[in-house]
Order: structure tokens, then C-alpha cells, then sequence
């Protein structure tokens, strides 16, 4: 049996360390094929981050930097269409100014119309 080996010459972007900056809105749209870490500074009350492109096994990261304001994050699935979020563990963001959170997502299903995520929040320990 021979072995065979995925090179970096048939990855997308996505794949690799890619950082990509999302300007900050009410709804903030993440494209899971553009990058593998998003990052952002919410400014309005409540900012719903609408995942796009999400495949089954895709793991993304979305760095989060509060600042200083009490902030809600909601998420939905490509096009608003819904999609079921589910939170692991009981964290939330840091609205610490200049702190960071991190948001781990994982899609598990990528069936149009019914797609489900699991997510998870992170803030570095004091």
C-alpha cells in the first residue's frame, strides 16, 4: 500500500494560519472560506455574527476584543436562514476594553437550511 501525503499546494487559504479583520457591525457576515481566524471589535449592543460557506468538519476561530461596553453575541447560519448554535461550557466574552475572547466553532452539519454548530468561548485566565 503506497502512502499519500495532502500538500499545502491543494489547500485553500482557509487552512492555513490566514487572520482576516471583519469591520464591525450589527450583523458581521464570516465566510468559513476565507480564513481560519477572524477577529473583531463589536460595537453595537448586539452584534450577530451570520456564518457563510460553513462545511461539516470545518474548525474556526473568532477573536474577539471588548471594548469596555456591555456587548450581546448572536450568531446564524448563511443568509440568516437560521441554523441551530449550540455553547459548550458556560463562558462568555470579556467586555474587559482591549481584552480578548476567543469563539471556537465547529459545523457538524452543513445540510442547507438545518445546519448545526457547536461553539465555545474562551478568555485567558487572571
Amino acid at each position: 500500500m503506497s502512502r499519500t501525503k495532502v500538500k499545502s499546494s491543494v489547500l485553500g487559504a482557509e487552512f492555513f494560519g490566514t487572520v482576516s479583520a471583519l469591520t464591525a457591525a450589527a450583523t458581521i457576515n464570516v465566510d468559513f472560506d476565507t480564513a481560519s481566524t477572524f477577529t473583531t471589535t463589536p460595537s453595537d449592543n448586539t452584534t450577530t455574527f451570520n456564518i457563510q460557506n460553513a462545511e461539516t468538519g470545518m474548525v474556526k476561530n473568532i477573536v474577539v476584543t471588548g471594548d469596555g461596553t456591555a456587548r450581546t453575541l448572536a450568531f446564524t447560519a448563511e443568509g440568516g436562514s437560521g441554523g441551530t448554535f449550540n455553547k459548550i461550557g458556560t463562558d462568555t466574552m470579556d467586555q474587559t476594553s482591549g481584552n480578548k475572547s476567543i469563539i471556537q466553532m465547529v459545523c457538524v452539519d452543513d445540510t442547507s437550511g438545518s445546519q448545526d454548530f457547536w461553539y465555545s468561548i474562551s478568555k485567558a485566565q487572571s
